[in-house]
């Protein structure tokens, strides 16, 4: 509790059936609000791998065991380390109250630091993606000084597809370098097409460069973040690309 807040109630929801349960509906996932991250852990092993070792580093088994992935979105962090994995699979917020559902992309649920379009009578009920995701290559980067059980210095997600050598589809998300998690669009659209080479993606750090805006803290220097945000295309190239080839 860190802003101190002295709530006069609490609403308990893990008893909401509608809120519960990891489903398909037509050509979307959608995951319900109450989803705690070890129900998505057992899911993800058979359905979808390459987040698993994502959740690997998620927290610890006991906070796995309670928290949810609705809870790692409320809390707005611009490093929670679910976050550009929802970016670059075209997540959508479901806020919902008692009557009426709406979905929300992802990119315009953060409306600034900590700031959420959620009304003050909903709540987040449920994340949709659609499926053809996870079909698509997909790589997850946590930077922290520990290991494990340590608050991210630097994220990322990328999400590709290559035909005959090129990008036919790419999506790259980051975390840690403004105040909400953001979408590399200019990258991307650099990228898209492209013979993926080890000197495009040494041109694609420095378009990344231009679209972040990260500050110092108590776990980094901007200069450091600055860094991150070039390398870790580079250790995406040579660990997924070039081994590939």
């Amino acid at each position: 509790n860190k802003e101190r807040t002295d709530p006069k109630e609490f609403i308990a929801t893990s008893e909401i059936s509608e809120l519960s349960g990891i489903r398909e509906e037509g050509n979307h996932l959608i995951f319900g609000g109450n989803v705690s991250w070890r129900e998505l852990e057992e899911w993800t092993l058979v359905n979808w791998p390459n987040v698993k070792e994502m959740l690997n580093l998620f927290a610890s088994p006991q906070i796995r065991n309670r928290g949810t992935v609705a809870g790692n979105l409320a809390n707005a962090s611009p490093v929670a380390d679910s976050l550009p994995w929802l970016y670059v699979s075209e997540a959508e917020i479901g806020a919902c109250d008692s009557e009426n559902w709406r979905w929300i992309p992802i990119e315009k649920f953060y409306k600034g630091y900590k700031l959420l379009d959620l009304r003050q009578s909903e709540l987040i009920g449920a994340i949709r993606i659609q499926k053809s995701h996870q079909n698509l290559s997909q790589r997850l980067f946590k930077v922290s000084k520990r290991r494990d059980l340590d608050i991210s210095t630097f994220t990322a997600a990328i999400q590709w597809q290559i035909v005959e050598g090129r990008f036919q589809q790419i999506r790259l998300a980051y975390g840690g370098v403004g105040p909400n998690v953001i979408r590399m669009n200019k990258t991307e659209k650099f990228l898209r097409s492209k013979l993926c080479t080890k000197d495009l993606i040494e041109k694609a750090g420095k378009i990344a460069l231009a679209e972040i805006t990260p500050i110092s803290d108590v776990r980094s220097s901007n200069q450091y973040r600055n860094r991150l945000a070039e390398t870790i295309l580079k250790k995406f190239y040579y660990e997924e690309i070039s081994v590939a080839a």
